[in-house]
């Protein structure tokens, strides 16, 4: 179980670093990309904070904080 965990993590590293060296490529290409990838990683961090607060509603019993 935790070899195949471990198999998996190593997998994802391997995939991003090749997603990073494709963004690399984009970013020497062109700026066409950039407004693109910026606006996907806003939408991750408002995602992450939309998260965050939930998990703390739930936590506290439904009572905003």
């Amino acid at each position: 179980m935790f070899s195949h965990s471990g198999y998996t993590i190593s997998k994802h590293h391997h995939r991003i670093s090749k997603i990073v060296i494709r963004i690399k490529l984009f970013f020497q290409h062109g700026t066409r990309i950039k407004k693109s990838i910026l606006k996907s990683n806003q939408n991750k961090k408002l995602n992450f904070v939309k998260r965050l607060v939930n998990l703390q509603i739930v936590n506290y019993g439904c009572e905003v904080v």
